[in-house]
């Protein structure tokens, strides 16, 4: 049973730092490295001083700028910048955006959740992690002893609960921000005492599956075996959404092996022919390679191969065979991470957790493009997936390979702030 309660959120004081639109981080997957630093120059009270872990391919972070960002979290709540309500609240997030063309609201409850072992089988995990990204994060709870962005998960119920909800919360929102990152946001305060309540009993008794943070949650279970019994650490914010909400989108990320030799991209290609069917995709659009790629995935599994050698660029649809009638299909990204990748490069599935951030790619554009600078390399284009497929590994106990997901929209950075200890007060206060 998931163990959620109320907190006491920080947020901004928007008197005091500025417009909202200017202090908030759009999802690191929607904005460019530079795009980035020039919003963070825009103001002395950016969201992006403070989570250093917002940072993109190719940047690292020292401890001593963890130290520094702690320093200045602390000081920014002792000038009125960042303010923390007076008494603890859910908070009711909800997003509009457009999903292929056409407008799309989600709705979620952000709360304070008891972070279990997975083994507890309480909250569960559907894919592997990075161990670079855990040890930044740890550096950063460490140093501000706060949890800057809610992990993402998904509640075995449907969206009419939320909607229900949605109806019940009186008063103006806390704030709207319009397109941070093409998602238009609005937060709720949640603190009547009924309504607390009955998201409390209802969801403290639901099935919940993490779409997104699993380095933050896991960061938040390596804190917690710090604090011992100390009684803080005990809960990770968490953005709640009802696993039926048919406005959740699933994207792959893909994966960039580059500055690979001419000999090991001919062996990529080799290896493919010899395994698998192999046709050749003429076109140089992104866009038809997912069109031919997504009819393709429907019966078995299969992704696109680019293979760069200097300036041209061959790509080839693989199909793995089909699984017979009683055997689940496994996924595209399961027969590269659990059979090609071994195979070709030697890192077995633990090996893979120490793969740095610079294998994956957000779209077929990026990946394509920084094929082009390597000028050697490949590149493999991944199928979307489904929310049941998802589910199904889930229950079987057999997480997918790091990165296999990219859960959007994403509330930007900068929403709401929760202070492990007031999170740990939050039920005896």
């Amino acid at each position: 049973m998931a163990l959620l309660r109320p907190f006491r959120g920080v947020s901004y004081d928007q008197s005091k730092a500025g417009p909202l639109v200017s202090l908030l981080s759009p999802p690191q997957d929607a904005i460019s490295a530079e795009r980035f630093a020039a919003l963070q120059a825009g103001s002395p009270f950016h969201f992006g001083h403070l989570d250093l872990c917002h940072h993109h391919v190719g940047m690292r972070v020292s401890a001593e700028q963890f130290v520094h960002a702690g320093h200045r979290y602390r000081s920014w709540l002792q000038q009125g910048i960042l303010r923390r309500d007076e008494t603890p609240a859910y908070y009711l997030l909800e997003e509009t955006f457009l999903k292929a063309g056409a407008p799309c609201q989600r709705l979620s409850v952000i709360g304070a959740v008891q972070v279990q072992p997975y083994a507890a089988r309480v909250i569960l995990p559907h894919e592997r992690t990075l161990d670079g990204a855990k040890q930044d994060r740890l550096q950063l709870l460490r140093a501000l002893r706060a949890q800057l962005s809610p992990i993402l998960l998904l509640v075995d119920d449907q969206r009419a609960t939320l909607l229900g909800w949605r109806q019940r919360v009186v008063g103006p929102p806390l704030f709207t921000v319009e397109a941070v990152g093409g998602v238009s946001t609005t937060l709720y305060r949640v603190d009547d005492p009924e309504l607390m309540h009955d998201i409390t009993a209802r969801w403290s008794l639901a099935d919940m599956v993490i779409a997104d943070g699993h380095h933050r949650y896991e960061t938040a279970l390596a804190y917690l075996d710090e604090a011992g019994s100390s009684g803080h650490g005990h809960y990770v914010m968490a953005s709640m959404m009802a696993a039926g909400d048919s406005d959740m989108v699933l994207d792959p990320f893909h994966r960039l092996l580059d500055h690979l030799s001419l000999e090991e991209v001919d062996a990529w290609q080799r290896y493919h022919a010899a395994h698998a069917q192999c046709r050749p995709v003429t076109s140089d659009d992104p866009e038809t390679w997912r069109s031919v790629l997504e009819d393709a995935s429907a019966a078995r599994p299969a992704y696109l191969l680019l293979l760069q050698r200097g300036t041209g660029l061959e790509v080839l649809l693989v199909e793995w065979p089909a699984p017979s009638p009683s055997d689940a299909s496994p996924l595209a990204v399961q027969v590269l991470h659990e059979t090609v990748l071994p195979a070709l490069t030697g890192l077995d599935v633990a090996a893979q957790a120490s793969l740095p951030a610079s294998a994956f790619a957000s779209d077929a554009l990026e990946l394509a493009a920084r094929l082009r600078v390597a000028q050697s390399g490949v590149g493999v284009l991944l199928p979307s997936l489904r929310y049941m497929d998802v589910l199904r590994v889930c229950r079987q106990g057999l997480p997918l390979p790091q990165k296999s997901t990219r859960f959007h929209p994403k509330p930007p950075g900068g929403l709401i702030v929760m202070d492990v200890d007031a999170a740990s007060e939050a039920g005896t206060s």
